[in-house]
């Protein structure tokens, strides 16, 4: 059932931005337009959703921003704080931030930043930094508030392992997550299901779905 529940949000995120069918159909093709700026290519033994390829091309990245404003937009009131993911992420979340006039926070790597409040360890769909599919993330003292709502943003989506270890970490500082969403989502490696199944209160928004690199 919950499951349903976050499938039909999407659909009804596709409905909100496309009222009649020459709209819907306008919204694909500007879909399909960010998603041919994304090359795939072999990277540590996976296929890499190649982000560079979007910012090479500001037009269609501009796009993808509009795009993803235009979801959160009608949520604004209801989150406080946009968190965004070491490293892509980031190219994300300081952008909707301004645009939305929400204060944006980071989720690093282990050791990459002071005054770290908490940490979390997670594995990984291929090996991490340290060489053993293991990852750990941190945030900083005071990025979270006690009673923030927040919306957490990354590139990509794939075992939900980072995704996940952000969910704890917000809820460690006294947050709670609005939303989890992410550019791209890899269906097959079931993250969306690893978000439900350990934060079942938590919805999940994906902007490019895989069948449009097929």
């Amino acid at each position: 059932m919950l499951r349903q529940v976050n499938v039909a949000m999407h659909f009804q995120t596709r409905q909100a931005m496309a009222t009649t069918a020459e709209t819907t159909t306008t919204t694909e093709q500007q879909l399909a337009k960010v998603a041919a700026c994304i090359p795939i290519v072999p990277f540590k033994g996976v296929a890499f959703y190649d982000i560079g390829g979007l910012l090479a091309h500001p037009a269609e990245f501009a796009l993808c921003m509009d795009l993803l404003e235009a979801y959160l937009a009608p949520l604004a009131e209801k989150f406080s704080a946009i968190g965004c993911f070491d490293a892509r992420g980031f190219l994300f979340g300081p952008l909707l931030g301004v645009r939305l006039q929400k204060k944006v926070f980071m989720l690093r790597k282990e050791g990459k930043m002071p005054r770290v409040a908490n940490t979390v360890t997670y594995g990984k769909e291929y090996s991490g930094d340290n060489g053993h599919g293991l990852d750990s993330l941190s945030i900083q003292d005071g990025a979270v508030a006690p009673g923030d709502a927040v919306i957490l943003i990354d590139d990509l989506m794939a075992t939900g392992g980072t995704m996940n270890a952000g969910v704890e970490l917000v809820k460690q500082a006294g947050g709670s997550v609005l939303m989890c969403m992410c550019l791209i989502e890899l269906g097959a490696l079931k993250g969306r299901d690893a978000i439900i199944k350990n934060h079942p209160d938590t919805p999940f928004y994906t902007l490019l779905s895989e069948d449009l690199w097929q």
